[in-house]
């Protein structure tokens, strides 16, 4: 025997909009390799006479202040 379905009304099609759903999604993006760097630093165990000198000498070249009056002078200034 042989079943037969009978539809009762016929087959439709129905569209329905959804409203699209946004977030915001924060991420990392790596830019740039990690890399080991060594750097010398000034610390009481290396600090000398001769090095306070060579510092003090490149930052005159550079044209930082001297003596204590103009660095507080320097610092002090309203800026625009």
């Amino acid at each position: 025997m042989v079943e037969v379905k009978v539809l009762v009304q016929p087959s439709k099609v129905k569209e329905i909009k959804v409203p699209a759903e946004y977030m915001e999604v924060e991420r990392q993006v790596l830019l740039v390799q990690e890399r080991m760097v060594w750097q010398r630093v000034l610390c009481d165990t290396n600090v000398t006479k001769a090095v306070v000198a060579d510092v003090q000498s490149r930052l005159k070249k550079k044209g930082f202040p001297q003596k204590r009056s103009e660095i507080i002078a320097r610092f002090s200034e309203p800026k625009a």
